[in-house]
């Protein structure tokens, strides 16, 4: 956490160098794929959608500091599966993430109307929810399902690729891929549609 906080300060005092001096804050939302990497969960959730908000400042014309504030949800996940005894059973999870991350981004290409442009950023991410299995009732009584909460603090890292088409003076459509890795047993990756509003200073 504390290197977290000392990255961010960073990034916002380079804003003081700033030559664009160009604000913008954008709503964004998609797509989710959790995806299995050997983390902690025993079974594998199913997609679900994200949404969250972006501020970004620019420094020079091409590099901007971005602040990123995203949550994410599988929006419950049902698997059906034998027990032990070969009896089949519904076993339920569910799981919500949120994160809000900072760092710098580039734009790599840029040409009239659209920008192509990437960022990294490092931050807080946060998974709760739900899991469930089965557990042993003993005396051959058989097994019944045990549902267990979870809720896991720890780094996020998270880079990005996008691309953004100008309508107008003050907005900006676009497009975005992010993958989340959260500490070391878990990564998600999401496609989001986002509208982005411009502030010159």
């Amino acid at each position: 956490m504390r290197k977290f906080f000392l990255f961010s300060l960073l990034c916002i005092s380079l804003t003081t160098i700033g030559q664009k001096k160009t604000l913008q804050f954008a709503l964004q939302g998609g797509f989710v794929d959790f995806v299995k990497t050997g983390n902690a969960y025993d079974y594998h959730f199913k997609s679900g959608f994200g949404m969250g908000l972006q501020a970004r400042y620019y420094l020079t014309n091409k590099t901007f500091w971005v602040l990123d504030m995203y949550g994410k949800t599988d929006n419950g996940t049902y698997i059906d599966e034998k027990d032990p005894l070969n009896v089949k059973r519904t076993l339920v999870f569910e799981r919500k993430d949120y994160l809000i991350t900072n760092g710098l981004g580039y734009d790599i290409f840029t040409h009239q109307k659209h920008t192509f442009y990437l960022h990294f950023t490092l931050g807080l991410g946060i998974s709760n929810g739900r899991k469930s299995n089965f557990s042993d009732l003993g005396n051959n009584a058989g097994y019944t399902i045990k549902t267990y909460d979870f809720n896991r603090a720890t780094y996020a890292i998270c880079p990005t690729i996008g691309y953004d088409l100008l309508l107008a003076k003050w907005l900006k459509i676009g497009i975005n891929y992010t993958g989340s890795y959260l500490g070391e047993w878990d990564y998600s990756q999401n496609l989001n549609a986002k509208f982005t509003f411009i502030f010159n200073q």
